[in-house]
């Protein structure tokens, strides 16, 4: 595998581009908007949620808008007009979360349509849950091969801000000896990849390069109690190819107990693979709980990190990156990838 990265979104309470979440959540700004949602004896759930939109809007609606604004960003360098003609065949590879309380079937669809038609794209790939990105990374590579697409777009987004989500939310708290959790928020990432002699022709700007992906099946979930042995995130980095010691990882590594331990057992399998003072980021700290945009977010989010040059440890410049995620079924997914100028 080797996709060209022609484009980036990325949307959240944090911001509405990409470049807006790498300085914002670097600066801390801007602060979050109070929560309008209250709990039993009047104090305030913490929650994340987009202020333009307010917490009003129903699930699927926001969860489109949101979506909609990823997906113009990452998708605008094709249409410029001084691009070359050549990636008018555009795919589309949606990852939404599985019904859920709060998100409906119906739900799904409706935002399923509403990205589907601003391409104009009549039979969307689907894929579910945080680890779902990479997923569509592995299909998008089988597109561009096949002559099926010329570019691709993966889009992913999710909103927790709903009244029968956070009410679930809230009577199914993580066990008081388990991780901490970030608040519930909302958010979406798109990135737009095709191949790299059809990035260079239609004369696209490299943002950045995905160089494999993995996705594997774990046993704990959750939704169960199993032991978490970090073997499926192992199995999955080395999967991976070999092209240097990753100096950024960008995941879920303080999205609860599951995901910590599982992260934390494969990285101490897989040591040799890491500078031995890389950066470990996870936005989800700052912007709140994403849901099934994590995967995508933390991709593109690193990639968007990587191209102003933010990154805080030395052993990151120039080094591959590593995003990653767990969706609720217990599906590890991880991509390896390098920025515009490695």
């Amino acid at each position: 595998m080797k996709l060209a990265v022609v484009g980036l979104g990325l949307v959240s309470p944090a911001g509405i581009t990409s470049s807006e979440h790498v300085f914002y959540l670097r600066a801390r700004v801007p602060p979050p908007a109070a929560s309008p949602f209250l709990l039993a004896g009047g104090r305030r759930l913490s929650v994340g949620f987009c202020p333009w939109i307010g917490a009003r809007e129903r699930a699927a609606a926001r969860i489109a808008r949101i979506a909609l604004a990823a997906m113009v960003e990452a998708t605008r360098p094709l249409l410029h007009p001084a691009r070359a003609p050549g990636l008018d065949r555009i795919a589309l590879v949606l990852v939404a979360a599985s019904p859920r309380p709060g998100l409906s079937r119906d739900d799904v669809r409706e935002v399923e349509a509403a990205l589907a038609a601003r391409l104009g794209v009549v039979d969307p790939l689907r894929f579910r849950g945080e680890a779902g990105c990479f997923a569509g990374l592995r299909a998008a590579e089988e597109l561009l091969a096949g002559g099926q697409a010329r570019a691709v777009a993966i889009v992913a987004a999710d909103s927790l801000i709903s009244i029968e989500r956070l009410r679930h939310w809230v009577s199914h708290p993580p066990s008081p000896w388990a991780a901490e959790v970030p608040r519930p928020s909302e958010g979406a990432a798109a990135l737009v990849v095709t191949t790299p002699d059809a990035a260079r022709l239609a004369r696209l700007p490299l943002l950045g390069t995905v160089h494999g992906a993995a996705v594997v099946q774990g046993r704990s979930t959750d939704a169960d109690d199993a032991i978490v042995d970090g073997a499926a995130m192992t199995q999955a980095l080395r999967d991976l190819p070999r092209i240097g010691r990753v100096g950024a990882v960008f995941g879920q590594l303080q999205v609860g107990s599951l995901r910590q331990t599982e992260w934390l057992l494969a990285l101490a399998r897989s040591g040799e693979r890491f500078e031995p003072e890389h950066e470990a980021t996870c936005p989800e700290v700052e912007v709140g709980v994403v849901g099934a945009a994590a995967g995508a977010f933390n991709l593109a989010y690193g990639l968007a990190t990587l191209r102003h040059g933010a990154t805080e440890s030395p052993a990151a410049a120039g080094a591959p990156m590593l995003a990653w995620a767990i969706s609720p079924d217990g599906t590890r997914g991880v991509a390896m990838a390098t920025g515009a100028g490695a």
